[in-house]
């Protein structure tokens, strides 16, 4: 019983680590990022005008929420991701 649940664990942390690897290596590719006291921030401009918005994301949510609300047709908007 227990080598089975250090087993599982491992495999775990093993596809935890793969998908992390897979994601830097593919997706990330092409995407614009800043670097911000160390840290790479991912982040999207959308829309026009002459004053930026910037979102920040949290609770589960991205910076989609707010293209459906509009608020790119008056402003650009600048989100991390």
């Amino acid at each position: 019983m227990l080598v089975t649940f250090l087993a599982l664990v491992l495999v775990g942390i093993l596809f935890e680590q793969y998908t992390r690897w897979r994601l830097e290596r593919h997706l990330l590719d092409g995407k614009t990022f800043v670097s911000v006291n160390g840290h790479k921030i991912h982040y999207v401009k959308k829309g026009r005008g002459a004053y930026t918005v910037v979102f920040e994301s949290g609770l589960g949510s991205d910076h989609t929420i707010w293209q459906r609300k509009k608020v790119g047709m008056w402003f650009r908007l600048s989100s991390p991701i």
